[in-house]
C-alpha cells in the first residue's frame, strides 16, 4: 500500500512508541518519531529504552526528532498520537509540512472543548485537503500490553471513501488484529467519553460499602448513557456494542492501568482533583474530556446523570458517593 516514503509517528510517548516499534518490526519504509520533550527525545536516541516505560525497547531502525519539518518530510502515512488537547496546536505549526497525499491517523481520544469536535474533525479542520484522508484507530488496548506482545483488537474507522482495509493490513502485525469500521464519528465518540466513564468507575470501586454487583450496574448504566449519546450524534449501533465503545469501557473501568479508573479511586478517598491528577502524574484524559462532554450533551439535549454528576464531583466539589445516586442506587447510611 505504501511506497518507500516515511511512516511518521507525532508524540514519541509510550502509545505512540509502541505503535511505532511494531511496525518497524515489518515494514521496509523508514519510521520516525518526533517527539515535544528534549530530555525524552534524547533518552530515547541515546539509550533505546523508553523513559517511561523501562521495558519498550526502542527499534534501531526508528528516528527520534525533535523537527516538525524532519518527520513530516517525504512521509506518506502520519501517526497522531499526542494528548487531545494538543492536537490543534501542533497540526497548527506542522501545516506547512502536510500535503495532500499524506494519510492521517489519530490514536489520540477526546472532544475538543468549544468546537465539540473529535480528534480527525479538528485535522480536518486544520487541514481541509486531508477531508477524506483521516482516520481513527481505537479500541480496548493498553499500551503496555502491547509492547508485551499480549493479543491485542483494534478498530481503525474512516469514511467509506477511503482505503481503509488496505491501510489496516499495515497495521496487521502480532500482536495486533485489526478490525474495519465505517462509523469514525461513533468510534472517536466511543472512544472520548470511555474515559469520562474510567473517572466513575474508579469512584464507585474506591468508595466504602460497594463491590461487583455495583460495578456491574454502573458499567450497565454507562453504556445505556453512552448509547443514547451515539445513538443521537447518528453513531452505528454496531459502534456502540463493539470494541471501541463497550470493549474499551470495560478495560478502563475495571483496571488499575488506567489512569481514568486510579484517578476515579483517589477522588473516592476526598482528595481534591488537582492532587489526585499530581500523584497520577500522567495524562488523564478524562480530567478535561468530562467538561466537553456535559457540553456536549447539554447542546444536544441528551440526558446524562453519570456524565453530570463526574462533572460536579470534579469541578464542584459534589461528594464522591453521589456517583451512586446517579445510577440509582446510595451507600446505606
Amino acid at each position: 500500500m505504501l511506497k518507500k516514503n516515511k511512516i511518521c509517528v507525532l508524540g514519541g510517548g509510550i502509545w505512540g512508541s509502541v505503535i511505532a516499534d511494531i511496525l518497524a518490526t515489518k515494514q521496509s519504509n523508514e519510521i520516525i518519531v518526533w517527539e515535544f520533550f528534549k530530555e525524552y527525545a534524547d533518552a530515547m536516541n541515546k539509550t533505546r529504552i523508553h523513559p517511561n516505560f523501562k521495558e519498550l525497547k526502542i527499534n534501531k531502525k526508528i528516528k527520534i526528532t525533535m523537527s516538525l519539518k524532519e518527520a513530516l518530510e517525504k512521509t506518506e502515512l502520519c501517526i497522531i498520537a499526542v494528548p487531545s488537547r494538543h492536537v490543534r496546536t501542533i497540526i497548527k505549526h506542522a501545516k506547512p509540512f502536510i500535503t495532500d497525499k499524506m494519510i492521517f491517523i489519530s490514536l489520540s481520544k477526546g472532544i475538543e472543548a468549544n468546537t465539540l469536535m473529535t480528534v480527525a474533525e479538528i485535522i480536518e479542520d486544520e487541514l481541509p485537503v486531508l477531508k477524506n484522508r483521516v482516520m481513527a484507530f481505537s479500541g480496548p488496548s493498553f499500551a503496555m500490553e502491547v509492547a508485551r506482545k499480549i493479543p491485542t483488537k483494534i478498530i481503525l474507522a474512516g469514511r467509506k471513501s477511503q482505503n481503509i482495509k488496505k491501510i489496516s493490513e499495515i497495521f496487521n502485525i502480532h500482536p495486533l488484529g485489526i478490525q474495519v469500521s465505517y462509523d469514525r464519528k461513533g468510534v472517536e465518540l466511543g472512544g472520548a467519553l470511555k474515559n469520562v466513564y474510567a473517572i466513575g468507575g474508579g469512584i464507585v470501586k474506591g468508595l466504602k460499602g460497594t463491590g461487583k454487583n455495583t460495578k456491574a450496574a454502573y458499567l450497565t448504566e454507562s453504556l445505556q448513557e453512552i448509547k443514547r449519546i451515539i445513538a443521537k450524534l447518528k453513531g452505528h449501533r454496531d459502534t456502540i456494542v463493539g470494541l471501541s465503545t463497550t470493549g474499551d469501557l470495560i478495560l478502563t473501568s475495571t483496571s488499575n492501568m488506567s489512569r481514568n479508573y486510579r484517578f476515579g479511586k483517589k477522588l473516592a478517598e476526598h482528595k481534591k482533583p488537582k492532587k489526585a491528577l499530581t500523584e497520577i502524574k500522567t495524562t488523564t484524559e478524562g480530567y478535561n474530556s468530562v467538561l466537553s462532554a456535559k457540553q456536549l450533551c447539554l447542546k444536544n439535549k441528551i440526558k446524562a446523570p453519570i456524565i453530570k454528576t463526574i462533572w460536579r464531583i470534579i469541578y464542584k466539589n459534589a461528594e464522591p458517593e453521589t456517583i451512586l445516586n446517579s445510577i440509582g442506587l446510595r451507600i446505606r447510611q
